[in-house]
């Protein structure tokens, strides 16, 4: 059974864990922020960029988003 640190680290990778594990350990609550798209539901975004290994100038990456859930 998860507890809530293991199911936020696997909701962490999932979403926003574009290296694997390599940049997790280095997230701060000030690198996420909150906003709603333009049907009104609200997500949660990285605000801060982080340089990938292979494409440190691409313009082209997405932009992971974790919805919030009803209920």
């Amino acid at each position: 059974m998860f507890n809530l640190q293991e199911k936020v680290f696997v909701d962490l990778m999932l979403y926003f864990g574009r290296r694997g594990r390599e940049n997790i350990h280095e997230l701060k609550i000030t690198d996420f922020a909150a906003t709603t798209d333009a049907d009104g539901r609200v997500y949660i975004y990285m605000s801060s960029d982080e340089l990938t290994k292979n494409h440190q100038q691409d313009e082209n990456t997405s932009d992971g988003r974790m919805y919030a859930s009803d209920g």
